[in-house]
């Protein structure tokens, strides 16, 4: 059974739409250097912070709609992914490690792990 959301799902939760208002607009400079290079991509104005936030919580919105039909064409599959999820962070936990940047993360999901509670490595790892 597939107990793994795809990749491209995966990222930081954002339950809120972005308000596009309320970021910067794009500034000139980087405007400019756009106008010149047709291969970027277009802001269409707005700061680079607001995509990111919007791209967030698109996937957040994904995530759920995956888990529910993945529910339905298996039932069960929401308590496989569960008890699996200490198994799969463990594995990111070593991936993690290899690469060495996010060692005092790991270190801190460990032993929040070792202490009794049961959070999930990538929020660990977005903790300041």
């Amino acid at each position: 059974m597939v107990i793994f959301a795809p990749k491209f799902l995966s990222g930081k939760a954002r339950e809120e739409v972005p308000d596009r208002d309320g970021y910067a607009d794009e500034q000139d400079e980087f405007r400019r250097k756009v106008d010149d290079d047709d291969d970027e991509l277009d802001n269409e104005g707005k700061d680079e912070l607001y995509w990111i936030h919007l791209l967030e919580y698109e996937k957040t919105r994904l995530r759920r709609v995956y888990a529910a039909r993945m529910e339905t064409l298996c039932p069960g599959w929401a308590a496989a992914v569960e008890d699996g999820a200490l198994r799969r962070d463990f594995l990111e936990a070593v991936h993690r490690c290899l690469d060495g940047v996010h060692l005092r993360g790991v270190a801190r999901w460990v032993d929040a792990i070792e202490a009794g509670e049961f959070r999930r490595l990538e929020d660990v790892l977005q903790m300041p």
